[in-house]
């Protein structure tokens, strides 16, 4: 079964109890999000917010199976933002700023926070997109 069809039909998450191993896996929103709650002990955990019209969102996706295969240990959780999502309505309900999707969190194994996208730039997208470029050798 190939990956991307794990993309958007894998196991929701509830903060501190992640499902062993790397991988792709939704984390079901509710209430205030802190993303430190998803940071996996001993793995480097992606977190990516991600919409179904998202052009950038697709492209990464595209590029996950590849990655994984490389980095067996990395676990990516995805939160899924619904068509029509509004900025500030998320940022009351969940407490999260995203101007724009695809917003990336990146944490290392030790849990320290390596990259985030935040409303001046990119810098977790950018930051991921060179880390599957060294790994794979394809961006």
């Amino acid at each position: 079964r190939a990956l991307t069809g794990l993309l958007f039909s894998g196991p929701s998450v509830p903060p501190g109890q992640d499902i062993a191993g790397g991988g792709v896996a939704k984390i079901e929103l509710q209430g205030r999000f802190d993303p430190t709650a998803y940071a996996i002990a001993g793995q480097p955990t992606v977190i990516e917010f991600y919409s179904d019209n998202c052009p950038g969102c697709r492209r990464l996706h595209q590029m996950y199976e590849r990655f994984l295969k490389a980095r067996p240990d990395v676990a990516i959780r995805q939160v899924h933002l619904r068509d029509g999502w509004d900025p500030r309505d998320f940022y009351v309900e969940h407490g999260v700023l995203i101007r724009a999707v695809p917003h990336v969190i990146v944490f290392g194994p030790d849990g320290s926070l390596l990259a985030m996208d935040t409303p001046e730039g990119f810098q977790g997208y950018e930051f991921l997109l060179d880390w599957i470029e060294e790994e794979t050798g394809r961006r």
